[in-house]
């Protein structure tokens, strides 16, 4: 794929509000007792299991958010009317939007976090205390047959601060299981739970080189960690992330490079590279 450019930035905006929208609006779309992951933009997901709908870091436009956004509002009130609870890895922006947080105000919402960035949630969103479900490490809960249990995060990085995050396993009720890191810097670091899973969700981040170059100090690296835990299947995502400059911004450029690293360390290995809009049916070994 060709370098990203300014025009492919302002035509993914301009179809922004249309993917979310149509994502949403599509929740139903049958998938048995099966899972459908989508993807509406560069590391939020929405999930329909079964009928239950549920999402992992939500947030529309960051970067771009206008007062009262009428397509935020929009997209709020159709999280409001569908969305059963939403995981939450960390509080960056372009992963937990407080805009879009703070319209999301059904009060029988939940919101898994976990302990170690829950007072802040609760001060900076605005979240009631009782509307979130707060674990630590190794503990886990269950929401509509779905367990989820949260692990330490990986966000630290050489000479600067860790950023307060966590990692889920998280097991649907067909036993497909899903490994959700959240952003890695720290690829050297522990997981504490080894066990096999069926898909891993893969945020691209190569190094602080500029993204417009063609060589990457942490592409291995990231490889690396990506493999370590035994996995059927890869979905790299964080790409596009439309905020970010583009000699930091991640495209289907560097997942093509991360993919060709992840299969020579595991050939059998399925990689995706989601565009935003598509979907993904999740089907382990117990939902062949």
């Amino acid at each position: 794929m060709n370098k990203f450019s300014e025009h492919i930035r302002q035509k993914m905006k301009s179809e922004r509000f249309a993917v979310w929208r149509n994502l949403l609006l599509d929740l139903k779309t049958p998938a048995d007792k099966h899972t459908v992951v989508r993807f509406p933009n560069s590391a939020s997901y929405i999930f329909s299991t079964a009928d239950v709908f549920w999402m992992a870091d939500p947030s529309f436009n960051n970067g771009d958010c206008k007062a009262d956004d009428t397509q935020l509002n929009e997209i709020a009130a159709l999280i409001n009317q569908k969305i059963s609870f939403a995981v939450i890895t960390h509080l960056h922006q372009d992963h937990c939007q407080t805009e879009l947080v703070k319209k999301i105000d059904n009060p029988s919402f939940r919101w898994v976090v976990s302990c170690r960035f829950a007072e802040e949630f609760h001060h900076q969103y605005g979240v009631a205390f009782e509307n979130m479900i707060i674990l630590n490490n190794g503990e886990s809960t269950v929401l509509h047959d779905i367990k989820i249990t949260a692990e330490r995060g990986y966000h630290k990085e050489a000479g600067k601060p860790e950023f307060p995050s966590c990692s889920y396993n998280i097991e649907l009720p067909d036993g497909v299981k899903i490994f959700m890191p959240g952003d890695v810097r720290e690829f050297d670091a522990e997981i504490p739970d080894m066990c096999p899973v069926d898909y891993t969700f893969g945020h691209v981040f190569l190094g602080r080189e500029d993204a417009e170059g063609d060589e990457f100090s942490k592409l291995h690296d990231f490889a690396d960690f990506i493999t370590r835990r035994k996995t059927g299947s890869v979905i790299l995502a964080h790409l596009y992330e439309l905020a970010r400059l583009s000699r930091d911004l991640w495209t289907h450029r560097h997942a093509a490079m991360a993919e060709v690293e992840i299969k020579k360390k595991a050939p059998s290995v399925k990689v995706y590279a989601p565009y935003f809009g598509d979907s993904l049916p999740l089907c382990g070994k117990a939902g062949k």
